[in-house]
């Protein structure tokens, strides 16, 4: 997860001011597995996790 946040530092800033803090990065977490969720059971499943990979 470190090397995910170092790369994607910029884009998960929220504020843009170039401090990465837990809240932003919990928050980008949590959008992306609420995109992922499909169904929005609150669960992600091994079909979902498939399917939000990119090709």
């Amino acid at each position: 997860m470190g090397g995910f946040l170092k790369g994607h530092a910029k884009e998960i800033d929220r504020d843009g001011d170039g401090i990465l803090t837990r809240t932003e990065a919990v928050g980008n977490a949590e959008r992306m597995f609420a995109k992922m969720d499909r169904n929005g059971d609150g669960y992600v499943t091994s079909e979902e996790l498939d399917a939000s990979r990119r090709e």
